[in-house]
């Protein structure tokens, strides 16, 4: 009886795991505004919009955007193989809603996309925050 309950405990844990792997794929961070984004931060998803105000295309295909939102600019790195399916061509100017990894990269704060998915061209020029990040 204890080693048929022991089983059905572990296939229950095993289960649960999975789904749980499987859910946390979809959650999106909530918006965070570029003055939140800091050190303590590294490691962790933020979700940021912003203006692109600067882009840096590398000749292998990958782009380092800047991202400003009136309250500071960070970068926001995206390698080649997500660049080359992003949905629009970043250019000045443009509003865009970013999720990715905050790193540190020679001494500076940068945002890394991996899915194309996860940098979005806002259309609306209203993202949903206010200089409080209200």
């Amino acid at each position: 009886m204890g080693d048929v309950v022991l089983r059905l405990a572990l296939c229950t844990s095993i289960v649960g795991l999975m789904v749980l792997a499987v859910v946390s794929e979809s959650l999106e961070p909530p918006y965070s505004m570029l003055r939140d984004v800091s050190t303590g931060s590294v490691g962790k998803n933020v979700r940021i919009a912003g203006t692109l105000s600067g882009i840096h295309a590398f000749k292998g295909g990958s782009l380092l955007l800047t991202l400003a939102d009136g309250n500071g600019s960070v970068d926001v790195f995206v390698p080649y193989s997500a660049a080359r399916n992003l949905g629009f061509k970043p250019s000045a100017g443009q509003s865009i809603d970013v999720i990715g990894s905050v790193e540190i990269y020679n001494g500076r704060l940068e945002i890394s996309v991996e899915e194309p998915a996860r940098i979005r061209l806002v259309e609306d020029e209203s993202n949903g925050l206010d200089d409080s990040g209200a």
